[in-house]
């Protein structure tokens, strides 16, 4: 019987690498799930403080939900204020500012359509992260069972990303129309409005990405773990089959 092909050091220690950062996922989606379900506790969802916005935004770093994480970080990554030319009567110019703050995002997750979405998606998120931490530490055990969840809970965070999606559509038709009525609100030329325009599209072009960065990671590591040499690395404990008993042992002896 022709041995199975082993994994060579390089791609063993990228699926390392790969089981380490899922797992990261898992626990950062545990986190910032339990977050949104306590913000969305009761009737109407309580007053978020800057600290507990802080904590929500750390939690999400991590998260499955990774789009969310590009909104949150977004004023470090594509927010930028450009000045306008003083009007006919000389005052002061005024910012044109894409700027999002925790204020913003507080009253984002405060609304109606926003609630709708992320109370069903932050229950399903919370166990799918918990399964995702499961089934790293059950094939990080090297056993069949574990690989086979693993494979199985990746598939589902690639899917659960488009359904994520799909289901904020209202989510990020609001933020857009607000972020639209803030540049409005600055009276900008036609110039400096085509520039606010295109930061506008990069924050949403961001979570798009994150969205297709979760649908490229979960899916390649469950393509990975069904390859033979992966299931062979991993499977190793249950490759060489039940011991053979005492009494066996015997009877092969007399035979």
């Amino acid at each position: 019987m022709q041995a199975q092909a082993r994994l060579s050091p390089r791609n063993k220690l990228l699926l390392n690498a790969a089981l380490v950062i899922a797992w990261m996922l898992g626990v950062g989606g545990l986190g910032f799930s339990c977050v949104m379900l306590k913000f969305y506790q009761g009737p109407k969802p309580a007053a978020v403080s800057s600290h507990e916005q802080a904590v929500a935004s750390s939690s999400t770093s991590a998260s499955t939900s990774a789009s969310t994480s590009a909104m949150l970080a977004v004023s470090a990554a594509v927010a930028t204020t450009s000045s306008l030319a003083p009007p006919a009567g000389g005052a002061p110019p005024k910012p044109v500012s894409l700027t999002v703050d925790a204020e913003d995002i507080a009253a984002l997750y405060a609304t109606d359509v926003s609630r709708r979405a992320r109370v069903p998606l932050s229950a399903a998120n919370l166990l799918l992260s918990l399964a995702l931490v499961i089934g790293v530490v059950r094939a990080r055990a090297r056993g069949s069972f574990g690989r086979q969840w693993l494979v199985q809970v990746c598939f589902a965070s690639a899917l659960f990303a488009c359904v994520e999606w799909v289901a904020r559509r209202d989510e990020r038709a609001y933020f857009r129309q607000q972020l639209e009525a803030r540049i409005d609100a600055a009276h900008p030329t036609a110039e400096e409005r085509v520039a606010a325009t295109r930061n506008l599209e990069g924050i949403f072009g961001v979570q798009l990405l994150c969205v297709a960065w979760e649908l490229l990671f979960f899916g390649a590591l469950g393509a990975a773990l069904m390859r033979p040499s992966v299931a062979a690395e991993l499977d190793s404990s249950d490759s060489s089959g039940p011991k053979p008993s005492p009494r066996d042992r015997d009877d092969e002896d007399e035979r």
